[in-house]
């Protein structure tokens, strides 16, 4: 697979738990042409991956090794790619997904500790290249994520049941990443939400040049 080369743009939206990514989804899916943008997640997006959801993201933090919870996205991932994402660019659609790799790499491998290595030789295989044409990272104090977190009623809540060192890791391995890549950008997530509402256009009109 290379890099797609098709008209549609495909735009990530990543972050910690409680980081108001979910709402920023909503104002996004009213506000942008339906016909022009298909909303997906991860894990997730087709019946499968959705199933496969289900265990990753419910029930008990250590219900799964960290091995397996690796296998299992990736298997997600490869429905999701092939029959939601990559159908939908070549379509001309652009794809706005809540979660891809990066969250791997960041869940699995710097918070869960997983080596960069092993996740970089899945992501190779079942990736072969592709990539986002940009990733938010919804970042904000874990501590204010901790106290949303608790605000909401979410069945799935596996990862929100991790200690806080488990969600300082996740906060750093975002920033970390973001340091090396011009594609990811960082985004305050602080900020009231028509604040930040305002900054996600401003990311997304820098490469759809929508009105």
């Amino acid at each position: 697979m290379k890099n797609h080369l098709s008209k549609g743009k495909f735009i990530v939206l990543e972050g910690g738990e409680g980081c108001g990514k979910s709402s920023q989804i909503e104002i996004l899916k009213s506000s942008l042409p339906k016909d022009q943008f298909i909303f997906t997640r991860e894990p997730g997006g087709t019946k499968v991956a959705d199933q496969i959801r289900n265990i990753i993201v419910t029930g008990d933090k250590d219900k799964i090794l960290p091995e397996t919870e690796l296998a299992l996205i990736y298997a997600a991932r490869n429905e999701h790619l092939h029959r939601v994402i990559l159908p939908a660019l070549e379509a001309g659609k652009h794809v706005i997904s809540d979660r891809f790799c990066l969250s791997t790499f960041v869940y699995q491998g710097a918070a869960r500790g997983l080596s960069h290595e092993l996740i970089a030789s899945f992501n190779n295989i079942f990736m072969q290249n592709f990539e986002p044409d940009l990733t938010l990272i919804f970042d904000l104090d874990t501590e204010i994520a901790k106290k949303r977190v608790g605000k909401r009623n979410n069945k799935d809540e596996r990862f929100e049941q991790f200690d806080k060192n488990f969600h300082k890791r996740i906060r750093q391995g975002f920033l970390n990443y973001a340091k090396n890549d011009p594609k990811i950008k960082v985004v305050d997530a602080s900020k009231t939400i028509k604040q930040l509402s305002a900054q996600i256009k401003q990311e997304l009109d820098s490469i759809l040049n929508f009105e």
